[in-house]
């Protein structure tokens, strides 16, 4: 759950980033940052301002991510992990769950 959570805060970082440049090219947009998690439990905890046994050995520099969900700057999305496309870049996979993934990228 640790390894999901800060990949989750990296992530949010990132796409708070992207929302911003997009934001100075087009000033009147509305947009907010999706995030799709297969992890529920990093969800929980960055929905979850409660500190818990699993949570509270994590940096608290990681935890910005509660404060832009509570804000709704961020939305977190569970996605089923058999759904993650990402996972084509990151594990190693049987030839047709790779093709599947490729195809919902739009990559051919």
């Amino acid at each position: 759950m640790e390894s999901e959570y800060i990949a989750l805060a990296d992530a949010a970082k990132e796409g708070i980033w992207l929302n911003r440049l997009y934001l100075d090219i087009f000033p009147k947009a509305e947009t907010k940052v999706i995030l799709h998690e297969d992890n529920q439990a990093a969800i929980t905890i960055a929905k979850n301002e409660v500190i818990n046994e699993r949570s509270k050995h994590i940096d608290v520099r990681y935890h910005f991510i509660r404060d832009h969900v509570e804000k709704g700057n961020i939305i977190l999305n569970y996605c089923p992990t058999d759904l993650m496309v990402a996972d084509a870049f990151t594990k190693p996979l049987e030839r047709v769950k790779l093709m599947q993934h490729v195809a919902a990228m739009g990559l051919h």
